[in-house]
């Protein structure tokens, strides 16, 4: 329950209404209903009636959201892109992603989007989906990189699911090895979108469901071992920005984005991801 109010005053010309007192969660679909109370009697509930927040981004202390199904971003847009209406931003080719500056640093939290224009056999080995980073430079050579990869042709092996992230400096570095990204060959679906979830604390695990919250096929993680000074070393970019896409194909030597893929219903935080963020939406699958 979000809201339970007592006491509320009948208003003037028998019409009653109340205003919450905290915000309410954009780009979500709340229910409510109400009744009667005079001295000890209580009617019965109204029936339940329901209503959408505002479709809304916002960038604020520990939390992010980017809806990008109606033509803007709270992001900037960098490259070639189309916003697809009721879909989300298309990247329509390796050098074009969207970079957030988060309005704070996260050693620890969830970075989960949905992504479609996915197929077998994209036309490079490591493709990006979605990266952070310490650097609006050339993330390759971030000491704080974070990517997620759909690998295409010569991908070691082709079409895997793959990952990395540094810890301060390459040399402390998880990653995907060839046994895991062997048993992470995967033949998506381009006009399915995809539910990926990257959470990163003492480790990296990345999972991808058919939809938000259902149909887990692929879950891989990987804890850290890198101490200083008998403490697990932590995730700390400073800045701290998000990307949609890549952008390391501008500089090299890696691939950039995966060329057309689809993105929206973007969160990044310090928390696991509200169940009815996004619930607003309406969106195909």
């Amino acid at each position: 329950m979000l809201a339970h109010q007592t006491g509320v005053a009948e208003g003037a010309g028998g019409t009653t209404s109340f205003t919450p007192d905290f915000d309410l969660q954009p780009a979500t679909h709340f229910y409510w209903r109400a009744r009667l109370v005079q001295g000890t009697a209580a009617s019965e509930w109204t029936a339940t009636r329901s209503f959408n927040t505002a479709i809304v981004g916002y960038n604020r202390a520990g939390e992010l959201y980017d809806p990008l199904i109606y033509g803007t971003s709270i992001g900037t847009i960098v490259g070639s892109t189309t916003f697809l209406p009721g879909q989300g931003i298309k990247l329509n080719d390796k050098f074009a992603y969207v970079r957030y500056l988060l309005a704070q640093p996260l050693s620890a939290g969830e970075f989960s989007l949905e992504i479609a224009g996915l197929s077998p056999n994209g036309p490079g080995a490591k493709l990006k989906l979605f990266e952070m980073s310490d650097t609006t430079g050339n993330t390759f050579n971030s000491p704080w990189l974070v990517t997620a990869q759909y690998r295409g042709v010569a991908g070691n092996p082709d079409n895997a699911i793959a990952y990395k992230m540094r810890l301060g400096d390459p040399a402390y570095q998880l990653e995907t090895d060839g046994n895991d990204r062997a048993q992470s060959v995967r033949a998506l679906d381009p006009a399915h979108f995809y539910f990926f979830k990257m959470t990163w604390n003492d480790g990296l695990r990345m999972i991808i469901q058919n939809a938000v919250g259902v149909g887990t096929t692929y879950d891989v993680e990987y804890k850290s071992t890198v101490y200083f000074d008998k403490r697990l070393i932590a995730y700390a970019p400073n800045p701290h920005y998000a990307y949609l896409g890549g952008n390391d194909t501008r500089e090299g030597p890696e691939d950039g984005t995966w060329p057309g893929e689809i993105v929206r219903n973007v969160f990044i935080g310090n928390k696991p991801r509200p169940a009815s963020l996004g619930s607003a939406l309406a969106l195909p699958r």
